[in-house]
């Protein structure tokens, strides 16, 4: 069972992975090493983006990375990937400005139709 106290990131390295880009390699993430990233490259898991449409389709995301992942601290990969997603919730989410949205939105039209 997953323990946010047993992750043990420092502030350090969560922000630099906070200010990752999605499409970086998983061993960006902390407590992911070059041969846990070979093991999630087999299951066609290449970057953080990929970690985390997997981490969204299981239920157990902790008992996959249990399944797949031995002798790493899942712990550590698991807060620091809820961590990504609630940073990018508050750049993208409900919480955001809502005109820097609707000027996206607007932006992403202009795209479409031009």
């Amino acid at each position: 069972m997953y323990n946010p106290e047993k992750s043990n990131i420092s502030a350090a390295t969560m922000r630099r992975f906070l200010e990752t880009p999605s499409t970086a390699s998983v061993l960006e993430v902390p407590g992911i090493g070059k041969k846990s990233a070979e093991i999630l490259k087999v299951e066609g898991i290449i970057n953080i983006e990929d970690l985390l449409k997997q981490k969204n389709m299981f239920d157990d995301f902790f008992q996959y990375l249990k399944l797949k992942l031995k002798g790493v601290n899942r712990h550590r990969i698991f807060y620091a990937l809820d961590e990504y997603e609630k940073e990018d919730e508050s750049l993208l989410g409900e919480n955001s400005n809502p005109s820097l949205i609707e000027d996206l939105k607007d932006a992403d039209k202009r795209c479409l139709i031009s």
